[in-house]
């Protein structure tokens, strides 16, 4: 059990501990309903449950927080990319450049059923942009799910386990050497 969140997938904790921990806005997402999929009715959806709905509100605090929707079984988590950026990989890129990166500092890192995504200082994602097989989120019209969303976990996640304090979000450039040399490995070149 980590010092920021009980043992728990209750999503309105997790949204708690984003808004008031962390200061990222969230708001609730689609559902993942066992054997019946997304909420939003697409029979194959890519990212059951870890999808914002087409109208979604954002809370900022946690007396802001929709609790009867966070409430609801298989609800996602859903954050604009404003108290960060992201750069998101396909898994086994993403991994490769964590192992490097873990060697050197602690960068949060979500893990999701098909990516890795890395979090940095809001601003900072565009530097890896040019970076092929890389996908950057980054302000108010991109959003990352998060957990316990479905299918995501954190790798690295955004506190230290032992304070419950955010880390510092690293700046983009501190990662683009460890993810060019992950992608030019995963691509055998």
């Amino acid at each position: 059990m980590d010092a920021l969140l009980p043992a728990t997938c209750d999503a309105i904790t997790y949204a708690r501990a984003y808004t008031e921990r962390l200061g990222w806005p969230v708001a609730p997402g689609h559902r993942y309903r066992p054997r019946r999929g997304c909420t939003c009715g697409v029979p194959e959806c890519p990212t059951p449950g870890a999808h914002p709905p087409a109208r979604w509100t954002v809370a900022t605090r946690a007396d802001e927080l929709p609790e009867e929707e966070f409430g609801q079984p298989g609800v996602g988590v859903i954050a604009p990319a404003l108290g960060f950026g992201a750069v998101t990989l396909p898994r086994a890129i993403g991994m490769m450049a964590m192992v490097s990166i873990d060697r050197r500092m602690r960068a949060p890192c979500l893990v999701g059923p098909d990516s890795v995504t890395l979090l940095v200082q809001p601003g900072t994602a565009s530097v890896l942009g040019s970076v092929s097989a890389a996908t950057v989120l980054t302000g108010a019209g991109e959003w990352l799910a998060l957990p316990p969303s479905h299918g995501m976990r954190w790798d690295t996640p955004p506190w230290d386990e032992r304070t419950g304090h955010p880390l510092a979000l690293p700046h983009g450039h501190s990662l683009v050497r460890d993810v060019r040399e992950a992608v030019r490995i995963g691509s055998g070149e």
